[in-house]
């Protein structure tokens, strides 16, 4: 009788899904569509914010589970998987970049496209920037990555900064590349999946987190081999 109640609560139950804007430009919304294909009744309310306010959002319960990027372990949240997502390069496939290895200094010669400083990937950045000596002026910021992706579509030699999970659904389907700085500062940064502390999970919920966790790691293991990231 648990497992019928369960499975009819998989097949009517709506998950708040909340996360930061680059995971909502194609991971997260190609995900829901392809755990939907199984679970065709499941629906999800998706809230994109800040880094600041998905942290309240989870604490407080105000949705079932986020995706965001973090520098440090967050408190007040379950973390329920977690993958490494360093600052990579993304550029054209036949960008002059693609083939060699890069320095920060090398961006010096082409348009790069930056997010809003607040943002954990530009964080980094700069900090990197400050310790090389580097100055970049960038030729477009902006706090959407779909902007960012699309201006660097129509212009062949700009470089953009992202990490392989913004675009992770695109790399077999786009000409595109990333590629790695080699900087450890630029390494330290993960993609966290964060439930609410202390709450029952829905079977929807576990079914949910339970896909995620398996797809991002088997695509980013792939990924990685890919890229020698």
């Amino acid at each position: 009788m648990a497992e019928i109640k369960g499975l009819k609560a998989v097949r009517r139950t709506a998950l708040r899904v909340a996360c930061s804007n680059g995971l909502a430009f194609s991971l997260l919304p190609q995900l829901m569509a392809r755990f939907r294909a199984q679970n065709p009744a499941v629906t999800f309310v998706l809230t994109v914010a800040d880094s600041k306010s998905l942290a309240r959002l989870v604490r407080n319960g105000e949705c079932d589970l986020a995706l965001q990027f973090s520098l440090h372990p967050e408190q007040g949240v379950d973390v329920v998987a977690s993958w490494a997502a360093p600052v990579l390069l993304l550029m054209h496939g036949d960008h002059p970049l693609a083939n060699q290895q890069v320095a920060l200094a090398d961006l010096c010669h082409y348009p790069v496209c930056l997010p809003e400083p607040g943002t954990t990937v530009r964080q980094l950045f700069d900090i990197c920037c400050q310790m090389s000596g580097t100055f970049i002026e960038p030729v477009l910021t902006c706090d959407n990555f779909a902007a960012l992706f699309n201006f660097l579509q129509v212009s062949p030699r700009s470089v953009a900064i992202c990490s392989q999970f913004t675009v992770l659904p695109l790399l077999q389907q786009q000409p595109i590349t990333i590629k790695s700085f080699g900087v450890d500062p630029l390494s330290q940064r993960t993609l966290q999946l964060q439930l609410p502390p202390g709450r029952q999970r829905s079977a929807a919920l576990q079914l949910f987190v339970d896909f995620v966790s398996e797809t991002q790691s088997r695509e980013d293991r792939a990924v990685r081999r890919r890229y020698a990231l």
